[in-house]
């Protein structure tokens, strides 16, 4: 089992719209939020395909699917975590037959000690935004291991190259 878990968005919020977005920034997000994924994929894949099977999350964000989310902003983050989920549905087509599932979820925002520390200055989890949320709150790490626990086990034995947004219904309705 591998989840690749590593990621963020790097980018200074007042720069990181997609109209003003620089080179380096684009490369920087795009080596955290998806080349390790795919290097850490290709390094364990051998010893899968060696033992007919295994799983693999990789952790994306609801950035990837909402366009709209923090008016536009974060954009190279976005980019990189939609080329993520991509990513997750052509290495399940390839190893799919090695017996090996890949699959993907959509974080909405959580209740992290990094979130935390970031909440005033990006505006994160203010009045707006958890009332933009059906479930009214923020997730939590408990949130996400439950759905990487299902991913992993057999209850998702028949699972593979799927995305699962967990975001407490927050990308149901545009902003």
């Amino acid at each position: 089992m591998l989840v690749n878990n590593a990621g963020g968005a790097l980018t200074p919020v007042k720069w990181s719209k997609a109209s003003e977005m620089s080179r380096g920034d684009i490369a920087a997000n795009l080596e955290l939020n998806l080349l390790s994924a795919i290097e850490l994929s290709q390094a364990v894949l051998p010893t899968m395909q060696r033992q007919g099977s295994g799983a693999i999350v990789n952790i994306s964000s609801i950035a990837a699917l909402h366009a709209s989310r923090r008016d536009g902003s974060l954009a190279p983050y976005a980019l990189a975590k939609s080329a993520l989920i991509q990513f997750t549905r052509q290495l399940a087509q390839a190893v799919g037959p090695d017996g090996i599932r890949v699959n993907c979820i959509a974080c909405g925002t959580i209740q992290t000690a990094r979130i935390a520390a970031l909440a005033k200055s990006r505006n994160i989890g203010a009045e707006a935004e958890l009332a933009a949320i059906p479930l009214q709150r923020l997730g939590t790490p408990e949130d996400i291991a439950g759905v990487v626990e299902f991913f992993v086990n057999d209850a998702a034995a028949y699972v593979t190259g799927q995305c699962l947004s967990v975001c407490g219904g927050s990308i149901l309705f545009p902003n």
